[in-house]
């Protein structure tokens, strides 16, 4: 049989012709190992969807704070490539062949689950949260890769999927990332777990929760209040707003008609001290893509505590007849004028800011007439 044979991070895979190899992917990993080095004592850890296994496989070898690994996969291939890559790496596991629903039946005593199925993990979130339990914390990292249904181009799958209205736009990706954090809450809340996200990104073709959950009533039931906000969007001057009230029709600075999306998440998607404790593990590590990681991850603790929903300076500059200007430039004259500003990894044209549009395009020299 034809396979092929990687090296990502400290693990050295095999790929099984056929197999699902997804090389893209190596960037998330990587953060998600480093995520995985910052938690506590990880008893038990289950690498769901696992194809290859080289998500399982690095967060072992690269985190000493990884115990017992368990992996899973309906495809019988897939479970025989993991186990003969346990045995390349030297790492011992037990490999299930079964779909997601039943091994969270038969196993349910874990203390963190990676879920990577292709496309929407809405199929598979239920089981996972009812699964019989142990721990009074658990912790999770779940990939969607329905990129297009979250961000708003395919509007009726993503209220079927996530019974919530998309809004298509500038800051999609911000909406889409809250759309996916507001169905995972509410999903945990239903078997009392409250979802308290930690590194929470849009990238590429994908987003991705890293969480922990709490096992509590209370707890739930402030995850689902924060799954209740909703976004204002005006295309006429683009005026934006997210809010726990439900969207006016019209906008305050215009006058002209809203658009709407939600119910959706409005609380954190970062936590600095985690932010923190990544970035010193990645200084420990040798890393292949280390400088474009620590770019990412310095951007991320930037906008950490910056406000929601970024602005695209094109957009801006299109709209009030702005001269384009350097980010890092335009960001600079932001702060010196007193606002707070940064960049933003949900796109490289875009910043957040407390300075509204009306002062981004005073900063980047709009004639005065136009931002009336």
């Amino acid at each position: 049989m034809n396979c092929k044979s990687v090296s990502e991070g400290l693990a050295k895979i095999s790929i099984d012709e056929g197999l699902f190899y997804n090389e893209r992917m190596e960037f998330c990993r990587s953060l998600s190992s480093l995520w995985v080095g910052t938690l506590p004592k990880i008893e038990t850890l289950v690498d769901g969807f696992c194809a290859s296994g080289v998500r399982g496989i690095r967060y072992k070898l690269e985190n000493s704070n990884v115990g017992k690994l368990k992996f899973f996969d309906r495809s019988e291939k897939a479970c025989a490539n993991v186990e003969a890559n346990l045995k390349l790496n030297n790492v011992e596991g037990e490999v299930v062949c079964a779909n997601s629903n039943k091994f969270f039946i038969e196993n349910g005593d874990f203390d963190f689950a990676e879920i990577d199925p292709f496309g929407t993990p809405v199929p598979f979130l239920d089981m996972l949260f009812f699964a019989d339990y142990k721990q009074k914390e658990k912790w999770i990292s779940i990939t969607a890769t329905d990129t297009a249904v979250l961000c708003g181009a395919h509007k009726e799958a993503c209220v079927k999927n996530y019974f919530t209205k998309p809004l298509n736009c500038e800051f999609c990706h911000e909406n889409g990332l809250r759309i996916l954090l507001a169905y995972i809450a509410r999903s945990a809340a239903r078997a009392d777990w409250e979802l308290q996200p930690q590194f929470c990104v849009s990238h590429r073709h994908y987003f991705k929760v890293m969480a922990k959950l709490v096992k509590g009533a209370n707890g739930a039931k402030d995850s689902v209040e924060q799954s209740k906000y909703y976004v204002e969007f005006c295309e006429n001057c683009l005026y934006r707003k997210l809010g726990a009230e439900f969207p006016k029709e019209i906008c305050p600075d215009c006058g002209k008609k809203l658009r709407w999306g939600g119910p959706l998440w409005g609380g954190k998607l970062f936590e600095r001290e985690v932010i923190e404790k990544m970035e010193k593990k990645l200084a420990e590590r040798e890393y292949l893509n280390a400088r474009d990681i620590a770019k990412f991850i310095s951007w991320i603790k930037t906008e950490a505590d910056a406000p929601s929903l970024y602005y695209d300076v094109h957009e801006i500059c299109s709209k009030f007849k702005c001269k384009p200007m350097q980010i890092d430039e335009l960001i600079m004259r932001l702060k010196n004028s007193g606002y707070f500003a940064c960049r933003t990894t949900f796109r490289n044209t875009a910043i957040r800011t407390n300075a509204g549009v009306l002062g981004i395009a005073e900063i980047l020299g709009s004639d005065k007439e136009e931002l009336k």
